[in-house]
């Protein structure tokens, strides 16, 4: 099976919808190859209208990670991205969201695992949250 994202006018993902991989691969032009737009057709005949889809893959093995509700389409990167965790956090050019401070790489003293503070803007140990 494969899955398509819906994106509304801003590139959000508001839906993923399942189409048998026989309809991708019923093309003339390419017999027996799954085609991103003979998918899109189908999606824009089936409901209708024409929307503004994108396959997406359930393994993650194109566009970054399979889309999620919510979640953005980048077209630069041709990626899905997912929701920043933060407000203080940035993409970077990977579509990756890194924190204004490095996580350490030392585990946090008393055990535990470092957790992200956002009103404090650093990291604390998930001990003493």
């Amino acid at each position: 099976m494969a899955h398509f994202a819906e994106l509304d006018e801003n590139n959000t993902v508001t839906r993923i919808v399942v189409v048998n991989n026989a309809v991708l691969s019923s093309s003339d032009t390419n017999p027996g190859i799954e085609c991103e737009s003979v998918g899109v057709e189908f999606l824009n005949s089936l409901f209708g209208y024409v929307g503004n889809w994108r396959m997406t893959s359930y393994s993650g093995s194109f566009r970054k990670q399979y889309a999620g509700v919510g979640e953005t389409y980048n077209s630069q990167l041709d990626a899905f991205i997912s929701r920043r965790p933060f407000l203080s956090w940035n993409l970077d050019s990977n579509g990756d969201w890194q924190p204004p401070i490095p996580k350490p790489l030392t585990p946090p003293e008393g055990g535990g695992r470092w957790a992200w503070n956002e009103a404090a803007l650093c990291w604390v140990s998930n001990k003493s949250i």
